[in-house]
């Protein structure tokens, strides 16, 4: 992005609905947050995470250490600790333990154990077969010394088939090319805060201690600087995580100081050591004096970096303990503050922290939505509504919220210990059981032998009600039921079964792809005791005079039902376009009428004769009321339900009956039931997106489909935006085959707004793939918008549009078609004689759109991407001629600009062209096939490739190698991703975090010489929780005349989009 040239009018102090409770958006200075990861101060977290060893691959290599990363240390004896690499390993020595203190008797014979593969490593990673394995005096088993006696002088037959004595302890510490560099300077203090990190595991034995002596090694010029041997004796007792893995972690504040003297003669140092198990702190801090001998002896940086050690059993000590993924952390101290936008959790909520990283442990909204269940009876005075989905990618798919009159907040989740990603469209209960679907998918291999998961049945899951607790995750039980479903080409996941209900004795099942509403004995979900057939059914209701309602074909059907469960159609209701409904405990059937100028709760008394009184909605919903939000303005209603006491409770998810599959979201309501009021509201808009500002008006975030206005002075996290300052920006019944609303992939992103002409458009891509870029013509003041021009490239569109040429095949495709288009009349349709043909791009990085008109050989809207051309890569400019046809620009598509890679590059992926001063950023690769990032800016440069002259970077920056965090991931997602400028900042992002305590990291750069100014990551605010930055324009900014720096990133995992402000 860039600066911003016009100053930022703060908006009054607004009203959010943060989880239904209206609060002020407060302009109050607030604290910083408290960070959960305990070893911080106020202010403080992750600059940097200079590596991490895994230790290898399963199976593969030796037990030597050699090229770890640790070495053998001798500060507790000669002990040699290995590589666990194999399963094998398991019950494979005797390891001579002494407990007697204070000498070297052997008082027991432990067999050895080794952690499981596929353990849970204590965050939410999984343990791979391979760590680091602490141990000494391994014996062959059956051959170590003598139990009762000295060792030495008793010996035994060693591992390694040597015959000697057991061991006086072993000590690993890090190698000398993974240790940290601590600078000395004369007359200067200079200090340095490090975290070591590691994954813990300590096998149960009988009659044995469980300490560890984590204590970090020290060293100068090789001269050790703490005792002994530059490590310590500190020992941190693990007997609490015994049989599981844990996270241990050491903080360590080192300071240096240069003395007054040329030499190194009065030059000293001290460190500062906190131990931290399981996120919390055992013992108090050591504080240690650097040797003054080593001090003045040594030469150079002090030099630092982990180290494990083990003693003797009498000095508290384990027989053994593994670890694994040991990683060293830089702490900075830049005061940023993260908040969020589009969802309506309370700071309270997003701030707690997930034990365990458990996805369920933490809370958020639900990121859509597509069936709810009220249940008629409170718990601790609230009422629990359960929800179902396709998809959660923080796994609430099903999730439980509790309901008051102050606020709808999350409560709970279905389906297992770590909740559940996949879900479905039904969900009911009853007095005992919660029944929710969901799909069952399975691996297929296709003639070519590539496997892939697809659906083959829709499933019913059972929960007990009596197990669903705040803040957990609640397995089902019993055997779920489970039909058949056949996928198809223009359905892969169909989720055919789409309506639930319980009565006493049986559980209704409405599938769609059979055509049949199933009956089955809630105690024998195995063969259904009758069946009916229908026609796209879809939402059940039971009621309490005995019947049975369903949406069949359309039209809403009651049955009555037998004893033996043998449904009997009777009165239907029609007129409607129904999406949803329930039945109250006074027998009054609740519609949702989803038709375009409805939008509306509908009530009808037992007689089905309408309720006007209790009608609920603003007819016409939110699409008929130019996007705005009401309270009471609803946008695709797909639940409905009402509790003990008549309350109201209406689920929206943006599509509701109609064919539309996107924009998808989770919108829940809670109304009064008197007054018809709105008192709660659960709301997540986001999911996979990404914002960008509006230059002209910084006050104004677009999303693809939204509008937000904001107030970026507020201070309380989350209240920057609201409900009531956002508007939906597409019409789903004017312009039915605009891809935002269709389903169709590649345009999940904002990327930019700018002024062409009379009026702004806005740019939008997709999310990896972003061969797909669409602009949209803002309406309305920036409210509303419309498909104006999209090109297509390499793209799966193989059913859209309904009118696209089939001339330009996609490369390798039969089914798949490139294409351009541009809306010559302005009717937001894909009239067929408005395509064109697709201009050959062959992008490899993410696209860059020229902020400046009115410039020489420049104007905004002028698109520059780097793409494949004449048997290289290539910078390439689309250029916008100036002109508009039908209020859409043309764009000159046949004479795409080529302009060769600066010779620093021959692969591009990140690319920022800022026509205002003809700066050009660049991030990649020498070479395609080299994986060595680097990024590098260039000034004057369309000028100078005009002129012919040379391209000489301002500033060259080589990247950190972050693949070195997963060099066994043939996908390289931990890989550097994307990059946008703004201001004097340029940001720099990876896919996948390079570990789980950096997750959604965005590193910070001076764009006037290139240096490193810190990290940005999730802050306390949202308990440190992100997902991944997979989009390529997954980071946006902005800067302010004055100074002020936000920056937006992406974040599926929760269904937010992340705001960094006051770094």
């Amino acid at each position: 992005m860039h600066a911003v040239c016009m100053k930022f009018m703060p908006l009054l102090a607004a009203l959010v609905i943060a989880s239904g409770t209206v609060v002020p958006a407060a302009n109050a200075a607030q604290p910083p947050a408290q960070s959960p990861r305990v070893y911080f101060a106020p202010g403080e977290s992750f600059g940097e995470v200079h590596y991490v060893l895994r230790f290898g691959e399963p199976d593969k290599g030796t037990d030597s250490l050699a090229g770890s990363g640790m070495q053998a240390h001798d500060a507790y004896g000669s002990g040699k600790s290995k590589r666990l690499f194999s399963t094998s390993s398991r019950g494979q020595y005797d390891i001579a333990y002494k407990a007697t203190c204070c000498g070297e008797r052997v008082d027991a014979l432990v067999r050895n154990s080794i952690p499981i593969p596929g353990a849970n490593l204590g965050d939410l990673s999984w343990h791979d077969g391979t760590s680091l394995w602490l141990s000494h005096s391994r014996f062959k088993a059956g051959s170590a010394p003598r139990t009762g006696a000295d060792s030495p002088p008793g010996t035994g037959v060693r591992e390694d088939g040597t015959t000697g004595p057991a061991d006086t302890g072993t000590a690993v510490r890090a190698d000398n090319d993974h240790l940290m560099a601590v600078p000395v300077v004369r007359g200067t203090e200079t200090k340095r805060s490090y975290l070591v990190s590691a994954n813990v595991y300590t096998p149960k034995h009988s009659g044995v201690q469980y300490g560890v002596r984590p204590q970090p090694y020290m060293d100068r010029g090789g001269l050790g600087l703490t005792s002994p041997g530059g490590i310590g004796n500190r020992v941190v007792d693990l007997a609490g995580v015994t049989g599981q893995f844990a996270i241990l972690q050491v903080r360590a504040d080192v300071v240096t100081n240069g003395g007054a003297l040329a030499d190194s003669s009065d030059d000293t140092g001290k460190v500062t050591y906190r131990y931290f198990l399981g996120n919390k702190e055992v013992g108090q801090a050591d504080t240690i004096d650097f040797a003054a001998s080593s001090m003045r002896s040594g030469q150079g940086d002090v030099r630092f970096g982990p180290a494990f050690g083990l003693s003797r059993g009498w000095q508290g000590d384990a027989p053994e303990v593994f670890v694994d993924n040991i990683s060293v952390y830089d702490i900075q101290n830049i005061p940023y503050r993260t908040s969020w936008i589009g969802e309506t959790i309370s700071p309270e909520d997003a701030a707690k922290y997930p034990k365990d990283n458990l996805p369920v442990q933490g809370r958020h909204v639900g990121q859509n939505v597509h069936a709810i269940w009220v249940d008629p009876v409170p718990v601790d005075g609230r009422t629990l509504v359960y929800t179902n989905t396709q998809w959660d990618e923080a796994a609430r798919a099903m999730g439980v919220y509790a309901a008051d009159s102050a606020s709808i907040r999350p409560y709970s989740s279905l389906g297992s210990t770590h909740g559940r990603n996949l879900g479905g469209f039904a969900v009911t209960g009853d007095a005992e059981s919660i029944y929710a679907s969901y799909p069952r998918m399975i691996t297929v291999t296709d003639p070519a032998g590539k496997k892939s998961s697809v659906v083959d049945a829709s499933c019913v899951a059972r929960f007990p009600k009596n197990t669903v607790k705040p803040d957990v995750g609640v397995a089902s039980v019993g055997t779920d039921l489970c039909l058949p479903d056949k996928p198809s080409a223009t359905e892969p996941q169909p989720q055919s079964i789409r309506g639930l209900a319980a009565s006493p004795d049986f559980l209704f099942v409405a599938h769609r792809q059979l055509g049949e509403i199933q009956v089955y004995r809630k105690n024998q979900l195995t063969t259904p005791v009758s069946k009916v057939a229908v026609t796209q059914p879809r939402t059940l209701a039971y009621a309490p005079d005995g019947s049975l309602w369903a949406i069949v074909n359309g039209v809403v059907q009651q049955y009555s039902v037998s004893v033996a469960g043998v449904l009997t159609p009777g009165r239907a209701l029609t007129g409607l376009v129904p999406s949803a409904l329930t039945v109250d405990k006074d027998n009054r059937l609740h519609v949702a009428d989803d038709a375009r100028f409805e939008q509306l709760v509908r009530v009808f008394d037992s007689n089905l004769v309408e309720v006007p009184s209790k009608k609920l909605g603003d007819p016409g919903g939110v699409t008929n009321h130019g996007g705005a939000y009401a309270p009471n303005r609803f946008d695709g209603i797909v639940g409905v339900g009402v509790d003990g006491t008549g309350n109201y409770y209406v689920a929206n998810n943006g599509i509701g009956s109609s064919a539309a599959r996107s924009p998808s979201f989770f919108d829940l309501r809670r109304f009064n039931a008197t007054s018809k009021a709105l008192e709660a509201q659960a709301l997540s808009y986001p999911s996979t997106t990404i914002v960008a500002p509006d230059p002209t008006t910084p006050s104004m975030l677009y999303s693809p489909t939204r509008q937000y206005t904001v107030n970026m002075d507020a201070t309380v996290p989350g209240t920057e935006w609201s409900p009531q300052t956002s508007t939906l920006m597409t019409d789903r019944y004017r312009c039915p085959e605009d891809a935002r609303v269709g389903g169709v992939q590649g345009q999940q992103g904002t990327i930019a707004v700018r002024q062409m002409g009379a009026d702004k458009y806005m740019f939008v891509t997709g999310q990896g793939d972003v061969s797909r870029l669409g602009i949209y013509r803002l309406t309305d003041g920036g409210k509303r918008s419309q498909p104006s021009v999209v090109f297509t490239e390499n793209a799966d569109n193989a059913v859209w549009p309904a009118n696209e040429p089939k001339t330009h095949p996609v490369p390798g495709r039969t089914d798949d078609w490139m294409w351009s288009w541009r809306d010559k009349t302005g009717n937001c349709q894909f009239d067929a004689g408005e395509f064109d043909a697709p201009m050959s791009l062959s992008g490899s990085s993410n696209w860059s759109v020229t902020e400046k008109d009115n410039l020489p050989n420049h104007r905004a809207g002028d698109l520059w991407l780097s793409g494949y051309a004449n048997n290289r890569w290539n910078l390439k400019r689309v250029r916008f001629t100036g002109n508009f046809e039908g209020g859409s620009p043309v764009y000159d598509t046949k004479n795409v600009e080529v302009m060769p890679l600066p010779e620093q590059f021959g692969f591009v992926e990140g690319i920022v062209y800022q026509s205002t001063t003809d700066t050009l950023y660049l991030m990649g690769r020498e070479q395609q096939t080299v994986d060595r990032w680097r990024m590098a800016r260039y000034d004057n440069f369309h000028a100078k490739h005009r002129a012919g002259t040379k391209q000489v970077p301002a500033w060259q920056k080589e990247l950190p190698q972050d693949l070195s965090f997963c060099p066994y991931d043939k996908h390289k997602y931990c890989r550097i991703w994307s990059m946008t400028v703004a201001g004097d900042r340029l940001y720099v992002g990876n896919m996948a975090p390079p570990t789980t305590l950096m997750a959604g990291r965005v590193r910070l750069y001076d764009t006037a010489t290139g240096s490193f100014q810190g990290s940005l990551t999730p802050g306390p605010e949202v308990a440190h929780r992100t997902g991944w930055q997979d989009m390529r324009h997954a980071v946006t900014a902005m800067q302010l005349p004055d100074g002020r720096r936000y920056a937006f990133a992406e974040e599926n995992f929760t269904g937010r989009i992340l705001l960094y402000k006051g770094y």
